[in-house]
């Protein structure tokens, strides 16, 4: 009901803002009462999503169909999508790991976003191989990082940290979201202090199997 209801109706909405917004000869008092409009209806897509995965995740409906993927196109992508340019990104051009595409670049979004939102945006992303048959990818911030005291919470549902609850804008589901969408694919997500200053957050991803047949490498979506 949920996904019918609303998420079909804010779909076009949010199709028909991106449509004014890129409109010429707008009244710049027009064009910024869209960009509110804009971030609000993409703040509720959010939501939306959040809770439509929260479902199947309650129901053990969460399924993943991983298959190869080329790291270093789906971070290209996630940071066109979420408008962030000019952070630093090292990551072999061949790199490749076994996950669901939608997953991955749901996942990556929301980390970046979270930089964003909590330490003034990722300053830098690093993907690498992990061993034999792993692949890690870390999106990095220098911000003031996350307390001590919360950081055996980070990844709980509803999850937010005092210092920012007031202030940021959230459901506390996002990081839980990541974790669980992570691990339905064989990997997982973690965290951990900067040496100096600031946070890393860590996807752990398998690499597809090197004595099987693979099929075709998925490219990621075009943002917009």
């Amino acid at each position: 009901m949920l996904g019918h209801e609303i998420n079909n109706p804010l779909a076009m909405i949010l199709g028909y803002l991106d449509l004014a917004l890129t409109e010429e000869d707008v009244p710049p008092a027009v064009d910024e009462l869209l960009g509110n409009i804009h971030r609000g209806a993409k703040r509720l897509d959010t939501i939306v999503h959040e809770v439509l995965a929260l479902v199947s995740i309650d129901a053990g409906r969460l399924t993943a169909l991983p298959r190869p993927i080329r790291v270093a196109d789906h971070i290209d992508a996630a940071l066109a999508a979420t408008g962030t340019g000019g952070v630093p990104v090292t990551c072999p051009r061949d790199l490749v790991a076994a996950m669901q595409p939608g997953h991955f670049d749901h996942i990556l979004t929301n980390l970046i976003s979270n930089a964003a939102k909590y330490a003034g945006g990722a300053t830098a992303i690093v993907a690498a191989p992990a061993g034999a048959a792993s692949v890690t990818v870390e999106v990095r911030d220098e911000g003031p990082g996350v307390p001590p005291d919360f950081r055996g919470h980070l990844f709980d549902r509803f999850a937010r940290a005092a210092r920012t609850a007031g202030t940021v804008s959230g459901t506390g589901l996002g990081l839980y979201i990541v974790r669980e969408l992570a691990r339905a694919n064989g990997g997982d997500v973690d965290y951990r202090p900067a040496p100096a200053r600031g946070s890393i957050f860590v996807l752990t991803l398998p690499q597809p199997p090197r004595d099987e047949h693979q099929p075709a490498l998925h490219a990621a979506a075009a943002p917009g």
